[in-house]
Order: C-alpha cells, then sequence, then structure tokens
C-alpha cells in the first residue's frame, strides 16, 4: 500500500512539473510564431517549415525513438536483475547507427528533391539548399541525443527535463528577438542556424547531466552480438515505422499542398500544425508522466495495473482536450487574429478548425500506445498504424487533382485517425485478450457525455451576436469554464474528485 501511495504521489508530482513546464513553452512557442511570422513573411515562412521541417520531422522522429528507450530501461529496472548500462549501450550505439543512415539518406535524395521538385519562388533555391543543410546537421545531432534525454523520463526525473525544455524555448524566443530588432542580413538563413544552435544547446546540457548524476548506467561499454540488439532493434524498427509514417504523413502533407497551392498556402498549414502541436503537447505531458509506470508494473508482472493505469489516463486525457477543445472552437478566428494579428495567412482558420479535430481523434490513444509498447508484441500495432497513416495522402493527391480546396487532406487525416483507433483495440483484443469494450466504456463513456453537451452549447453559443473584444474573450473564459466544470462533475469518479479537492485544498492552506 505504501507503494502504491508512493507512486501516487510521483505521478501527481510529476503530472504538475510537466503541466508547468507545459505552460511556459507553449506560452513562449505561440510568442516566437508570431514574430518569426513577421521576420520572415508568409512565403519565407512557408519554405521553412518545408525544408526545415526536417528538424521537425526527425526531432519527432527522436521523441518516439525515446518512447523505445523509455520502455527498455523502465522495463530492466523492473526486473530483479536488470542491467540499464547494457540497455543504454545498445540504445546508444542503434542511435547513433541511425542518425548515420538519416545523413546519409538527406544528402542524397533530400538534396535530389530539393534541387528537382520544391516550389519556391525563383531566386530562393541556394536559401531553400542552405536551410536543408543546417536542418540535416540538427536532425542528426537531435538522434544521438535520445539515450541521454531518455534516462530522465525513464528515471522520472521530469523537473530536469521541465527546465532543459524550458531554457531551450527561451533562447529559442532570444535569438528571435535578435533575428527580427538587431540582425539585418538574410533572416531565413539566420534562423536555421538559431535553431540548430538551440539543439547543440540541449545535446550538451543532457550529455553533462546524464554523465553527472548516473555514471554507471552511461558508461560506455561495447555490447557484443547480434542478439544482444535484437530484441531492441526489432522494437524500435517498428516504432521507428509508426513514427516515419506519421513523420511521413505530416511533411507529405506539406509537400503535396506546396506541389498544388505553393509556399504561402505552406504557411496557413504550418500555422495550424503548430495550433495541433501545441494542443497535443497540453496532453502529452500527462500521457507522459503516467509511461515510466505503465512499463514498470508490465516488466514486474502486474499487466492489471498497468491497464487500469492506461484506462485512467485515456479519459483523463480525452477530458482535458475537450476542456482546450471547446475553449478555442468557440471563438477560434479570434484567437487567431489576437496571436497572429495581420500576418495571419489566408486560409490559416479553416486549417485550424479541422486541425483541432484530428487533436481530439488524437486524445483517444492516450494511454493506450505506452500500454502496447509495455506489453511487447507490437508489430501488427505499427503496421496498421502506419497503413492508416500514409492513406490519406493518396485520397489527398487525387482530391487535389480534382480541384478541392486545400483542407480537404486534414478532413481524411480525421477519418484514418478513428479508424486506426478501431483497428487498434481489435488487435488487443485478438492478441492479448482483453475485453475492448470494458476500456471503452470505461475510458470514453463519460468523456463522450461531455462532448456531447458541449456540442449543443456550442451550436447554441454560435447563433449568439457577439461583435467586442470584451465579449469575445469573456465567451472564452464562460466556455473554459463551463467545460471545465462538466469534466469534474460527470468525467471524474468520486474517489478523483476527492483526491483533486484534497490537493487544491492543501495547496491554499499552504499559501494562506
Amino acid at each position: 500500500m505504501s507503494q502504491e501511495s508512493d507512486n501516487k504521489k510521483t505521478l501527481a508530482r510529476n503530472t504538475i512539473i510537466v503541466y508547468v513546464q507545459m505552460f511556459v513553452t507553449m506560452a513562449v512557442s505561440l510568442l516566437s510564431v508570431r514574430l518569426v511570422l513577421r521576420a520572415l513573411g508568409d512565403s519565407d515562412y512557408g519554405l521553412f517549415n518545408i525544408v526545415g521541417g526536417v528538424i521537425a520531422m526527425f526531432m519527432f522522429l527522436s521523441t518516439s525513438m525515446s518512447v523505445t528507450t523509455t520502455r527498455f530501461l523502465n522495463y530492466e529496472r523492473g526486473k530483479k536483475d536488470g542491467d540499464t548500462n547494457r540497455i543504454f549501450n545498445q540504445s546508444n550505439v542503434l542511435h547513433m547507427l541511425f542518425a548515420l543512415v538519416v545523413f546519409l539518406l538527406l544528402e542524397t535524395a533530400g538534396v535530389y528533391y530539393i534541387i528537382h521538385y520544391l516550389n519556391v519562388a525563383p531566386g530562393k533555391e541556394a536559401d531553400a539548399m542552405f536551410v536543408f543543410q543546417v536542418s540535416t546537421i540538427t536532425a542528426c545531432l537531435g538522434i544521438t541525443n535520445v539515450p541521454f534525454q531518455s534516462i530522465f523520463i525513464a528515471h522520472e526525473k521530469f523537473s530536469v527535463v521541465a527546465v532543459v525544455e524550458i531554457l531551450n524555448v527561451l533562447l529559442k524566443l532570444l535569438l528571435v528577438l535578435v533575428m527580427l530588432w538587431v540582425y539585418e542580413g538574410n533572416a531565413l538563413r539566420f534562423y536555421a542556424i538559431c535553431m540548430c544552435m538551440v539543439t547543440v544547446f540541449s545535446f550538451a546540457i543532457y550529455h553533462v547531466l546524464a554523465i553527472r548524476r548516473w555514471p554507471d548506467i552511461v558508461r560506455w561499454k561495447p555490447v557484443k552480438g547480434w542478439r544482444s540488439y535484437k530484441e531492441q532493434l526489432f522494437f524500435s524498427n517498428w516504432n521507428l515505422l509508426a513514427t516515419f509514417s506519421l513523420m511521413l504523413r505530416g511533411q507529405g502533407a506539406a509537400l503535396i499542398i506546396n506541389h498544388f497551392f505553393g509556399t504561402v498556402v505552406n504557411a496557413a498549414f504550418a500555422v495550424a500544425n503548430n495550433v495541433q502541436q501545441q494542443v497535443n503537447t497540453f496532453i502529452g505531458n500527462f500521457d507522459t508522466a503516467v509511461s515510466p509506470q505503465i512499463a514498470r508494473n508490465v516488466g514486474a508482472g502486474d499487466t492489471g495495473r498497468s491497464l487500469t493505469l492506461a484506462c485512467t489516463t485515456c479519459r483523463m486525457c480525452v477530458l482535458l482536450m475537450e476542456v482546450v477543445f471547446f475553449a478555442l472552437y468557440v471563438e477560434l478566428e479570434f484567437v487567431l487574429r489576437c496571436w497572429l494579428g495581420d500576418d495571419m495567412p489566408e486560409g490559416t482558420v479553416t486549417f485550424c478548425e479541422y486541425t483541432l479535430f484530428i487533436a481530439v481523434v488524437s486524445s483517444t490513444s492516450a494511454g493506450l500506445v505506452h500500454l502496447i509498447n509495455g506489453l511487447g508484441k507490437i508489430k501488427w500495432f505499427k503496421i496498421q498504424g502506419c497503413f492508416w497513416q500514409v492513406l490519406p495522402l493518396m485520397f489527398g493527391w487525387v482530391a487535389y487533382s480534382r480541384g478541392m480546396p486545400p483542407h480537404t487532406i486534414v478532413l481524411f487525416f480525421v477519418v484514418s485517425d478513428a479508424m486506426s483507433r478501431i483497428t487498434q483495440f481489435w488487435l488487443l483484443h485478438r492478441i492479448y485478450g482483453i475485453k475492448v469494450m470494458t476500456y471503452v466504456r470505461e475510458a470514453y463513456t463519460r468523456p463522450a457525455i461531455v462532448f456531447a453537451i458541449m456540442l449543443l452549447y456550442m451550436l447554441l453559443y454560435r447563433l449568439m451576436p457577439i461583435e467586442s473584444f470584451v465579449v469575445h474573450a469573456l465567451g472564452i473564459l464562460l466556455t473554459l469554464l463551463i467545460a471545465a466544470g462538466l469534466a469534474f462533475s460527470i468525467g471524474l469518479r468520486e474517489g478523483e474528485k476527492r483526491m483533486l479537492t484534497d490537493f487544491l485544498k492543501t495547496k491554499l492552506n499552504r499559501h494562506a
């Protein structure tokens, strides 16, 4: 009972830490987007998000690879005779090899695409190549940094990760301000160099701290034999397949939009993706805080506890997403105008509306992915994910060829994500014998009731004639309070309500 109490306290502390990080990084990141858009303009901003999107792609890929490393470190820690040094060194070698493969691919196929197929304004070809080369270096550094960052997540040292990530976004903001108000040269090239500098900073910090905290784990010790790498490599490869398909979906959609509509529409798509990323981060932080305990319980043989944690995590994340979704959606154009001002690219509102729906559907996988990774047999889960991620690109190309509007491909993504979730549940029942309907009932019934009530509220809200700034702002606040109130009263169980109420009372009395 004491161990369970400690786990709950650790989970609560880590959740608070990651949300403090999230609020700071989100605020700074949103401000940075507006400043970057102003400094670069629509066309160059769109260009950077196509070519410099290599950074975003492989940083996202690095995050997913971190899931593999963290899973094996936690699984090993859950065993009585676990050898975390061996797992770390295996992971280190695999990531260095992967970085080399990525470098070779980008310097061959990537360069060929930039030269022959990229749709850019005349005179911007050299800038595009410069940004691509700097982004390639940045991506490879980020990949080799994954094992060191994963150690902190595996040991649930979220406070360190939070500090480093906050320093990263503050450094980005500082460099953007320099670009906007001090630097007078080529802003696009300077911005690419700035992003590389931030990655180098993160690389150095994680390496130094990991060596100081866990010298026995990060100590270099060659691991010989194919069998030593086989399980982690295969697991990693299936995770990489899933992540690569998701990366291909985002970057592939940007390239298809670029082919049919040009860099200005790319800018609107990039802004919408940024909004979705920030919203997903809001939900993903809670999911991340729970993931070590899910994997560790599977490693210790307590699958039932892992299933309960995954189910509760899923319900909480969907409820959080609903609060954020409705608060933004009812006044989305107003929020975007306040954020971007006159620099907002045309079509941004429509793109953002549909990407928010993607975020809602995506939140239904919270906890589920960590449970699947913890259980270990991930092959068919990743294959089905890859299929549903890539399929919309084909439909998008056909739709654009027939004159459909730019946001059409995002609608295909919403449908494909929903189909992927259904397939995941079918595989969970088929492979592990999990009672899917029990999971669905426990995880989704309460959020579904909240969503239905809020949908009716939103329809009524849209009928109200609102013109003044103050009323728009009050409308957002009112929607936020109603959604949060419904999430608390309907979405949470009685024990969860008491726990949250007691926690808030303790914090208020402490500061009284």
